[in-house]
């Protein structure tokens, strides 16, 4: 009896990151607001500030979509850290600073890392807002205003994220893709963060390819962050200042085509997450609400999935061997594991078996990349993933 007691346990300990916790928020949640229309007259001088290795199908793109982006462009300024591109990413940024003067670009001395190249572009501006961004993240119209608006309305907000979405999901998919999947967990996790900001001004971790900080809000990233905006968020909240979400804020980046890569990519985001749980962990009993709930609620209790799933099977299989009337019960688990880990391979195109295929990757990845964060120390020295072409 006591194994399927803890089965039970941590089953309700699953669903509350995926089930239980999103429904009560939503619950909870508040009408939409409205957009900051009375704010529009507002433009404040604002550095744009991202780094870039080798990215010389989207780079162009990229700057001419924050440049026309509707944000008066005497009052924006582009910092791209280039850390030492070995394709024409350099000479692309230094063509278009040309057509626009506000683009500098800085090269790296030595293969550096995002977290290092953000750090040392956060020195070089002087504007009192900052966007952080990446090479691949395309800014829509009024992304950059939507982006600052609710700091310049509330000043006790510090970082607001923008609301990132997938294009081209309606074009033709390569073998394997799990761009539709990826959307939907998106969609899901966009919403979930938007009511947190909503109710708490605690909105659990900004997208870090579209995010806006006050200057004095910045603390040094150290060395080997994978995950700088997550960083940026628990530093933020745990100083008592806000986190919110500006879901009129619209970037936009190339729906995923590679699995594979998509998958290495969840693995690095896995231990950086991991990085982030070590050093701030104690916001769970110094902050315990509502930061530390939503700490614990939205975030760890999911990265420990994988512990909790493998914990549900063992218990189930202890049970099921005092008492064989479970093995049904178990082979059934067993066989259901199976099934979503091999239906891709198996050509199946039923929404719910790619949903279960896309979750039990995730949890795998989630489990690979607690083990990177055991193995080793990171440099934040990084590959990017394969871009699409424009």
């Amino acid at each position: 009896m006591a194994w399927l007691i803890v089965a039970i346990i941590c089953t309700i300990v699953v669903m509350i990151p995926y089930a239980i916790f999103p429904v009560v928020l939503r619950m909870m949640a508040k009408t939409p607001a409205a957009k900051l229309e009375s704010l529009s007259v507002a433009k404040p001088e604002v550095d744009i500030v991202f780094a870039a290795y080798n990215e010389e199908k989207v780079i162009a793109e990229k700057l001419i979509s924050v440049m026309e982006s509707g944000y008066p462009k005497d009052k924006i300024k582009i910092w791209v850290g280039s850390d030492l591109s070995s394709d024409r990413t350099d000479e692309i940024v230094s063509e278009l600073s040309k057509k626009y003067p506000q683009i500098s670009l800085v090269r790296m001395e030595k293969r550096s890392g995002k977290s290092a190249i953000i750090n040392h572009l956060m020195t070089l501006g002087k504007a009192d807002f900052v966007i952080g961004t990446d090479a691949n993240i395309f800014f829509e119209k009024d992304a950059v205003s939507n982006m600052i608006a609710p700091m310049l309305s509330d000043n006790s907000v510090d970082l607001v994220g923008g609301h990132l979405v997938y294009r081209g999901l309606d074009q033709q998919k390569i073998e394997g893709s799990i761009s539709d999947e990826e959307q939907v967990y998106i969609q899901w996790e966009n919403r979930t963060k938007e009511i947190e900001g909503q109710i708490w001004g605690a909105a659990m971790g900004v997208e870090g390819g579209c995010y806006a900080i006050r200057r004095t809000a910045f603390r040094e990233i150290p060395r080997g962050t994978l995950m700088e905006d997550f960083f940026l968020t628990l530093s933020t909240l745990k100083r008592g200042a806000k986190v919110v979400m500006a879901m009129d804020a619209l970037c936009s980046e190339d729906v995923s085509q590679d699995p594979e890569m998509e998958f290495k990519r969840k693995v690095r985001i896995s231990q950086g997450n991991w990085q982030n749980t070590l050093r701030f962990i104690s916001i769970i009993w110094t902050k315990p609400f509502p930061v530390g709930l939503i700490f614990l609620c939205h975030k760890l209790l999911r990265w420990m999935t994988p512990f909790f799933g493998m914990a549900i099977l063992l218990s189930i299989l202890f049970h099921s061997l005092l008492h064989p009337t479970w093995w049904p019960v178990f082979i059934a688990a067993i066989t259901l594991v199976i099934l979503g880990l091999i239906s891709p391979k198996l050509g199946f195109k039923n929404k719910y078996s790619n949903l279960l295929a896309h979750f039990l990757m995730m949890n795998i990845a989630l489990l690979l990349g607690f083990f990177q964060f055991i193995k080793k120390p990171e440099s934040g020295i990084w590959q990017p993933t394969t871009r699409n072409a424009s």
